[in-house]
């Protein structure tokens, strides 16, 4: 993965911006709760890659090199990963599978969960914006899990939150 610095505007992983300043300028977000790629590359995730609307489908961009290098590899298949849109961490996740099957499942799946995420993303991409997913390999599910519930908790991403039942 090409790491170089972009002097005082950030740091760029191949041609991604991944770093910034917040509106509060700290690089940690401003009052109005969002926060900055910048957090998550304090914690080593990066961008990967982004979704893409496929007619009403979506589905991720090809994968940076360096994360699909490891999908073959016999290591762990752990991962921390983050949707953001523009400068805000809108979900965070973790995962013991490899991250493609992972993204995949936001695809397909019939989960109430993965659902209303796929609409989110599908809602922001047809609205013109940029999904980018973000992520981390690391080599234990539990640990990251850990780590993804932290996080969670500190940036409060939007579409972790579980929307009220209806009626309740």
């Amino acid at each position: 993965m090409s790491m170089q610095g972009a002097g005082a505007g950030g740091t760029r992983i191949g041609g991604t911006q991944i770093d910034g300043t917040g509106t509060d300028g700290t690089g940690h977000g401003g009052a109005d709760g969002t926060m900055i790629r910048y957090r998550l590359n304090e914690e080593g995730i990066f961008p990967v890659t982004r979704w893409e609307l496929d007619g009403r489908a979506i589905r991720p961009y090809a994968l940076h090199e360096a994360v699909a290098d490891t999908q073959g590899q016999a290591r762990s298949k752990a991962w921390i990963y983050a949707f953001v849109v523009g400068n805000r961490v809108m979900y965070l996740g973790a995962t013991g599978r490899d991250l493609k099957d992972r993204l995949d499942e936001f695809e397909t799946s019939h989960h109430p969960a993965s659902l209303r995420i796929r609409e989110q993303i599908r809602k922001a991409l047809m609205e013109g914006k940029e999904v980018e997913i973000c992520a981390r390999l690391g080599t234990d599910p539990d640990t990251l899990r850990q780590e993804a519930d932290d996080l969670t908790d500190e940036l409060d991403p939007p579409w972790n939150r579980i929307p009220p039942r209806r009626g309740a």
